[in-house]
């Protein structure tokens, strides 16, 4: 009796942990009359606000990794220089006394100078951004379209901060055009003269230059200024008037701004990486510092 009542609770126990693993095989999270929740669905709705948390707990990871560095860097170039760590510093600021700056930033200085004398290096993975999917967006394309690697910049062409970095952007195109598919969209809460000016020139398949024009000039053009630029670039100037004239283009960049909000798009410039909104868009090293990682991975 006392045999048959173990294998009774040992089969329960068993069938209970196939349900278990058939269930987590499944990743199912709730079960309402039958009708199954699975974690996917739940995932979609919390995913930003799990990034958020998960991207606070690499800062501080980060932060400590950081600090813990900087004492085992000035130890250890004490002890490569047989004197005290409180001697470094000295000697450090005593090197610069003549240059005008803080001792925070003195400081600093000397920790950088040590990350690169021992070749110090924070491997910490950034925890990657949920997915922004922009498919019908209105888009224009340069580099290498056959790339696994997208760099898309949706900008408008009357933020100063948009034209600003631009030069850093062109600056990445130039160094990884042969390598990258870049990608370009505009996004501003009206149709602009500069927006409908671009798709007007991408209409003669200059769009690109027309881009880069307007963005270097850092502030926001007018009809007339457009329809010199466009002069100036030789295009067929009747065709550019009737596109940047057009209703239906108009339409066209309406939409695509009103889409682009749908899709999460909330400020500019936004910066996408393979469709992941990266977290400083205004910082070019950390950029390519990413693209890097990729192309060394897929090599």
């Amino acid at each position: 009796m006392k045999y048959s009542i173990l294998f009774v609770l040992s089969f329960s126990l068993f069938l209970i942990l196939i349900s278990c693993s058939n269930r987590n095989n499944k990743h199912i999270v709730a079960i309402v009359d039958e009708e199954i929740v699975e974690s996917s669905a739940i995932n979609t709705l919390v995913e930003k606000d799990i990034y958020e948390y998960l991207y606070k707990i690499y800062e501080i990871r980060y932060a400590v990794t950081q600090e813990y560095l900087r004492v085992i860097l000035l130890k250890k170039a004490a002890e490569e220089n047989n004197i005290t760590i409180d001697s470094i510093l000295k000697s450090y600021k005593n090197n610069h006394k003549n240059n005008i700056i803080n001792e925070e930033l003195l400081r600093k200085q000397l920790i950088d100078s040590l990350f690169i004398h021992y070749n110090a290096q924070i491997l910490l993975e950034e925890p990657i951004a949920p997915l922004m999917r922009i498919d019908k967006a209105l888009i224009h394309v340069r580099g290498n379209e056959d790339s696994n690697i997208t760099i898309t910049e949706l900008s408008d062409f009357d933020c100063g901060i948009c034209s600003y970095l631009h030069k850093g952007y062109l600056s990445l195109y130039n160094q990884y055009s042969n390598r990258v598919k870049f990608v370009h969209s505009t996004f501003s809460s009206e149709v602009s003269p500069s927006a409908r000016a671009a798709l007007a020139a991408g209409m003669q398949d200059r769009y690109w230059e027309m881009s880069d024009t307007l963005f270097a000039m850092q502030v926001p053009a007018d009809s007339m200024t457009v329809m010199n630029i466009a002069m100036q670039m030789e295009l067929d100037f009747d065709q550019f008037v009737s596109d940047y004239t057009s209703e239906e283009n108009i339409n066209l960049l309406s939409e695509n701004n009103a889409y682009l909000s749908s899709c999460g798009v909330e400020q500019t410039p936004t910066i996408l990486l393979n469709g992941h909104p990266m977290r400083k868009p205004n910082d070019i090293k950390y950029i390519s510092d990413h693209i890097d990682r990729i192309l060394n991975e897929t090599n």
